[in-house]
């Protein structure tokens, strides 16, 4: 790497690095206002998304929802500028700073703002001046005061973008969060052509294939890409601790392809959005005025007050010490030697301190057997202890870490991270519990349900009456006993449940009570492509079981034995 280029890059790294200090230690307030003027917006074009791709009104709906979400997204734009104002009054200090027009500001939003929705996908297709033109948009939110015109604002706007672009660049190939999008519609247009040429492929097949080629993208941005797929994964676990922590299905739990649709990716990209946005805010709103700083030396002006302020405090801070060892002084020179050794000595052998003390061992204990053992288990204890005391010394720099340089908001802002990560600890735990407990008690209601099960078989007439009250030998030895006693509508639904039982051992279905036979259909079309004999099997047999159970059919010999040959087949099943 040339140092031409070594600079740059470092220049890039120093910026954000300041960005993320700037952020952990702004107020809430300002945190309030980004996310109060975004969030509906963001949640407003979801719905709009959403509304216009399913809903069979949508062109009778499509001028009021775009006129609302224009006022919304003029609204997001007003409060970014807000947001901006706060963040450089916050990095310089001055408070006292002129607040913006709010009539100038939202006028110069809605002109100019107005406009990217153009340009930026413009660009976006020619790769190279994408970063440029985005700066120029995000400049205008940080430089927006409300009283420049919207022409001045936007050539003010490009003069800044044009100073260190490499700088610019660079950090927006890394926080930009226009990449999620960009892979989203990649993932979108790979997956129908795929299954163009692999028509014989199941959703799931395409879709990890799909997802191995979006990784092509990561270097388009590491950072923006990384944080949206977490983003991603972690809305696709929801159905599934859902299932696995309540029972509760759905459609996403039964089938993870069906969350491969332009809606979800959608969701990920506003939220993804939502996450790296005020970063690139607080980006171009440094970088402005490091730009401006170039002319007027603001911030030089800053560095040397914020020293000013400091040398006072240090020397009031050195001037009080002196006081106070002097005075310390004159107290020590009044104090009798003997006296206080006699009050240390009766300290220390007072009861409550006494127990802090080592032990004195007599002479006899020093030698002996006992003594090695003794010694022993003295630096065993040493060692325990020493561990536990670095273990306390790690959780209380880890939670009451101090900080002398951080103003009072940014502590209240750590003291509520770290409260965040404390419950999230907690709810980390108990949900471990929660999952411990479950199995635990699965496990204790199986060995129940057998026990009960070899004293009293099932109450087959009983509809609450489930597949996995029995194991599936079971369900075919009382099937086969009420066979021999003429029960043939009883067996046929043990036979049925020794099926069932079969396919939940093989976790090709979930039993529950819940769920009509229509359902364990469902979920074993899954199997198509692997075990379509098996599925065909299960299927027609389903039939010929609730023409009997439900519908009172008579069933001629051979009927019956082809049924339970059928069953019987699926209860030995691999």
């Amino acid at each position: 790497m040339s140092r031409k280029r070594a600079d740059r890059s470092a220049g890039a790294v120093a910026l954000l690095e300041e960005v993320f200090q700037t952020a952990k230690s702004l107020p809430l307030s300002a945190w309030a206002i980004y996310y109060g003027a975004t969030f509906p917006f963001v949640i407003a074009f979801l719905y709009f998304w959403a509304d216009m791709a399913n809903h069979a009104f949508a062109y009778e709906r499509l001028a009021p929802g775009a006129l609302g979400l224009s006022v919304l997204f003029v609204a997001a734009k007003t409060g970014h500028v807000l947001f901006a104002h706060r963040v450089l009054a916050h990095a310089t200090g001055d408070i006292d700073a002129p607040r913006p027009q709010l009539a100038g500001v939202v006028m110069n939003q809605a002109v100019v703002q107005s406009t990217g929705f153009l340009l930026l996908p413009l660009t976006l297709f020619v790769v190279a001046p994408f970063g440029w033109m985005y700066a120029v948009y995000q400049n205008v939110t940080a430089l927006d005061d409300g009283r420049k015109d919207p022409r001045e604002l936007f050539r003010e706007a490009r003069a800044q973008a044009g100073l260190n672009a490499s700088q610019s660049n660079v950090t927006l190939w890394l926080i930009c969060p226009a990449a999620a999008p960009v892979a989203a519609v990649f993932f979108l247009i790979i997956m129908p052509i795929m299954r163009l040429f692999a028509p014989e492929w199941t959703d799931s097949i395409v879709g990890l294939y799909a997802m191995a080629l979006t990784l092509l993208l990561l270097p388009l941005s590491p950072f923006a890409l990384t944080v949206a797929a977490n983003i991603g994964v972690a809305l696709l676990m929801v159905p599934a601790l859902l299932q696995m922590l309540f029972g509760i299905e759905t459609a996403f739990s039964i089938s993870p392809s069906g969350a491969m649709n332009p809606t979800f990716f959608v969701i990920v990209s506003g939220m993804t959005y939502l996450c790296l946005d005020p970063l690139v805010k607080i980006a171009f709103t440094l970088r402005c005025f490091y730009g401006d700083s170039v002319r007027t030396g603001k911030d030089l002006r800053i560095k040397i007050a914020r020293i000013a302020q400091r040398a006072v405090i240090v020397l009031a801070m050195a001037a009080g010490l002196l006081c106070t060892s002097a005075a310390h002084a004159q107290d020590a020179a009044g104090v009798d030697a003997a006296k206080l050794d006699q009050a240390i000595e009766s300290t220390l052998h007072d009861s409550r301190f006494a127990w802090r003390m080592p032990r004195q061992r007599p002479e006899a204990a020093e030698n002996g057997i006992f003594s090695v053992i003794a010694d022993a288990v003295e630096r065993t204890g040493a060692w325990i202890d020493d561990k536990l005391e670095g273990l306390r010394k790690w959780l209380r720099n880890l939670f009451d870490r101090p900080d002398r340089d951080r103003a009072a908001t940014g502590a209240v802002a750590d003291r509520i991270l770290r409260l965040t990560a404390s419950v999230l600890l907690a709810v980390l735990l108990g949900i471990l519990l929660l999952v411990a407990w479950k199995t635990w008690r699965r496990t204790t209601v199986v060995e129940t349900s057998a026990v009960e099960a070899r004293a009293a078989p099932p109450d087959l007439d009983d509809e609450s009456t489930t597949a996995d009250a029995l194991a599936s030998n079971e369900w075919l030895k009382l099937a086969a006993e009420l066979l021999a006693r003429g029960e043939v509508r009883l067996a046929m639904r043990a036979y049925f449940f020794a099926g069932l039982a079969r396919l939940a051992q093989l976790s090709f279905i979930r039993i529950a009570a819940y769920k009509s036979n229509r359902e364990y259909v469902r979920e074993l079309r899954r199997l198509d492509h692997a075990r379509g004999d098996l599925v065909s099997a299960f299927h027609a047999n389903l039939r010929v079981f609730e023409s009997v159970w439900y519908g009172d059919h008579g069933l001629a010999p051979e009927e019956l034995n082809a049924y339970v040959q059928a069953m019987e087949g699926i209860s030995a099943c691999e």
